[in-house]
């Protein structure tokens, strides 16, 4: 198994045109790029759906607005809160992958090649 492993990495790092030394840190910088630029996507629509849902769920129990579509503000919320919970899954599973590929990007990196092979 272990020299299958290797070499399939190294026909990997042969097409892709790196050293086989090289490979695992180029691997991490990728996924930590990937995963960070998720997170802060993630938090920021996160924070832009919660800075919707609470003033309409407030303007909904005033009834200040009055605009046509103020019945349909529970069905908008609803779904943007679906959204948000979807949102919060998700970064709930990328932010310990993350770290982990911040912490110990070799091991992340094993990981990710065994799992790809199997």
């Amino acid at each position: 198994m272990g020299n299958e492993v290797n070499e399939i990495i190294n026909n990997l790092c042969n097409k892709l045109g790196v050293a086989v030394s090289e490979l695992i840190p180029a691997l991490a910088r990728y996924q930590i790029a990937h995963k960070a630029t998720l997170c802060i996507t993630f938090i920021i629509l996160l924070y832009i759906g919660i800075r919707v849902v609470i003033p309409a769920a407030y303007n909904k129990l005033d009834n200040r607005d009055g605009s046509p579509w103020q019945d349909d503000i529970p069905i908008i919320s609803l779904f943007i809160v679906i959204v948000l919970v979807i949102i919060g899954i998700v970064l709930i599973i990328t932010i310990p992958d993350l770290v982990g590929w911040i912490a110990s990007p070799t091991g992340a990196a094993f990981k990710e090649i065994t799992k790809v092979l199997s």
